[in-house]
C-alpha cells in the first residue's frame, strides 16, 4: 500500500511538472531562444561557438602537437576562470608515460586545430615547454 501511495505521489509530481514545463515552453517560444535553461542573446554566435569549440572530455589527455606534427605534451587539465571562459590549459611535458613529467600553464587562446582535428600549439618544442615555469595547483 505504501509503495502504491508513493508511486501515485511520484506520478502526480511528474505529470504536474510536465504540465508546468509545457506551459513554460509555450511561453518561452515567444521570447528569446532558451538553451539548457539559459537565455541566448545571439543564437547564431552560440551555435558557432559550440560547433567550432572543443569538448573538455575530449581534450583531457589529448596530445599536443606543434606545427610540424611533433608531439610536445598532453592536456592534463583545463582551468575555467570566474567569467566561465577557459583561461589556460595545463599541459604535461617531458617524462615518460606520465612519470617525471611536469605541468605548465598555456593560455587557451594559443591553441589551434589542424585539418585532422588535432590540438596544435604553434611554435612549441619539448625543450621550450619544459623551460616554462612549473604550474602548481593552489588547492
Amino acid at each position: 500500500m505504501l509503495k502504491l501511495l508513493a508511486s501515485a505521489v511520484v506520478l502526480g509530481v511528474v505529470i504536474g511538472g510536465g504540465a508546468a514545463l509545457a506551459a513554460h515552453h509555450e511561453g518561452a517560444a515567444k521570447e528569446d531562444p532558451v538553451v539548457g535553461g539559459l537565455m541566448i542573446e545571439d543564437p547564431e554566435a552560440f551555435v558557432d561557438a559550440i560547433t567550432t569549440g572543443f569538448r573538455a572530455s575530449r581534450l583531457l589527455g589529448a596530445g599536443v602537437l606543434n606545427q610540424t606534427g611533433e608531439h610536445v605534451g598532453s592536456i592534463n587539465d583545463i582551468v575555467v576562470g570566474s567569467d566561465l571562459r577557459v583561461g589556460v590549459a595545463i599541459v604535461s611535458v617531458g617524462g615518460f608515460l606520465g612519470v617525471g613529467s611536469r605541468l605548465v600553464a598555456i593560455p587557451a587562446d594559443r591553441f589551434e586545430r589542424n585539418a585532422s582535428g588535432d590540438l596544435v600549439l604553434p611554435g612549441a618544442t619539448k625543450k621550450a615547454l619544459s623551460e616554462l615555469p612549473e604550474f602548481k595547483y593552489i588547492r
